[in-house]
């Protein structure tokens, strides 16, 4: 899934890097830029399957960890997937979250090494309406509300650009007040604010974030937001 070559993409002010890159450099890119120490993006097991294996995307894992924690068989009723299941905010974690703690003490036990100590994890829609887990752990600090962001940008960015073909220029443009409204989401303000900048009702923002979510084919404002910037819209 994440496996293919594409241009390369930074949610900055800086222009997008032309040079190709896999989509785990650019997650290992992300390690470096927020000074963590693994990643991992998984899908959300089916309901048939309890193989940690069978639903691993990408991980930078030491290879030893991965098959000790498909063999334990934690995955499908872990704390990581049980919540992500109930919410689409970021969650962080600060014990390794990917054990089943029902199984109290009975799973074969697992040599996590340092790197671990934090977990912060989301879950992302790719394009075929499939859910995706990302989880970055460290040592460092929690992340910050801003970093927290920029973090899930870049990873909607990254499924944007990693799964599937390069998407074109949206079919149906934008109005100008469709990309008034993104870009202040972009910049953090909600419905209510945004109406009160335009002067327009906060039900006519509503509208126009939803045609700019359908013409760009995004699920949510952020999904939205991250296609406009890398397609250059705002």
């Amino acid at each position: 899934m994440l496996t293919g070559r594409n241009h390369a993409y930074r949610m900055s002010d800086d222009a997008p890097v032309e040079e190709q890159l896999s989509c785990e450099q650019k997650l290992s890119g992300l390690l470096r830029r927020f000074g963590l120490d693994f990643y991992l993006v998984a899908a959300f097991p089916a309901s048939q399957a309890t193989a940690f294996a069978d639903s691993l995307v990408a991980s930078n894992w030491p290879s030893g960890l991965i098959k000790a924690y498909d063999r334990s068989g934690c995955y499908k009723e872990s704390a990581l997937v049980r919540q992500l299941r109930d919410t689409l905010q970021p969650l962080s974690f600060s014990e390794w979250p990917f054990l089943d703690g029902r199984l109290q003490g009975n799973a074969a036990p697992i040599d996590v090494s340092g790197g671990f100590e934090r977990t912060l994890a989301f879950a992302i829609q790719d394009q075929d309406r499939q859910r995706l887990i990302f989880a970055f752990s460290g040592r460092r600090r929690p992340l910050g509300e801003d970093e927290v962001a920029m973090l899930y940008l870049s990873c909607l960015a990254l499924v944007d650009d990693g799964l599937g073909p390069s998407r074109p220029s949206p079919a149906e443009p934008l109005s100008g007040r469709e990309l008034d409204c993104l870009r202040w989401s972009a910049e953090g303000k909600s419905s209510d604010e945004i109406a009160i900048i335009l002067d327009i009702s906060s039900h006519t923002v509503v509208s126009y974030l939803k045609n700019a979510l359908r013409k760009l084919g995004a699920v949510n404002r952020m999904q939205a937001i991250a296609r406009a910037c890398r397609l250059g819209l705002i």
